[in-house]
């Protein structure tokens, strides 16, 4: 494995390590995570500039899922609570 020294804004590398702490993983492990994650999708090409906030991921059956990038919550997901919220309010 190769080594590389990593500058962070403080700010940024405070709020990895919350997320790192909340995932149960160490700060490294969270970082080369989140890299492999965006490598992946850029080597999928399946992001569409035409939509910043969302990405896509392979879902079980091998087909691509639109989630809220960041969150990582699946758009079908939050259409089914906006449905249910207008269901249940009504």
């Amino acid at each position: 494995m190769a080594r590389y020294a990593l500058n962070l804004p403080a700010q940024l590398k405070q709020e990895a390590e919350t997320w790192a702490t909340t995932q149960g993983i160490s700060l490294n492990q969270f970082i080369l995570w989140a890299v492999a994650e965006k490598v992946g999708a850029l080597k999928q090409q399946l992001d569409d500039p035409a939509f910043p906030h969302l990405t896509y991921r392979r879902g079980a059956s091998g087909h691509p899922v639109a989630v809220l990038r960041g969150v990582l919550v699946s758009i079908i997901t939050l259409v089914m609570l906006r449905v249910w919220y207008d269901v249940a309010t009504h």
